[in-house]
């Protein structure tokens, strides 16, 4: 497991056998969503959204001051941990941060 702090997000790459796994806090605010937070103020929702480096398979989403936002991504990559430095890891999250804009 390694972590990575980028602009005050942490950011974890987990290697489980042979996948690859990053987790992202996100602050990609939502206008219009169909999910209705009633209970928790986070919710989980799986997607399977493909992008450069693999493919996104959930995005966590937060209720904050009755805003809602996407604050946590999971995306399982392509390749090895040992492929993956700090700088890998910031164009991996800023493709993340804007496949999910898009797809808002």
């Amino acid at each position: 497991m390694i972590k990575y702090f980028l602009n005050g997000n942490q950011v974890t790459l987990l290697e489980d056998n042979s996948s690859l796994f990053i987790i992202m806090d996100l602050q990609i605010k939502l206008d219009k969503s169909n999910v209705k937070l009633t209970a928790s103020k986070i919710q989980f929702v799986d997607v399977n959204i493909p992008f450069k480096y693999g493919n996104i398979l959930k995005k966590g989403i937060c209720k904050i001051n009755d805003k809602l936002f996407i604050c946590y991504g999971i995306a399982e990559l392509k390749g090895s941990i040992s492929e993956y430095d700090e700088n890998k890891v910031k164009e991996v999250y800023k493709e993340v941060v804007e496949v999910l804009n898009n797809v808002i």
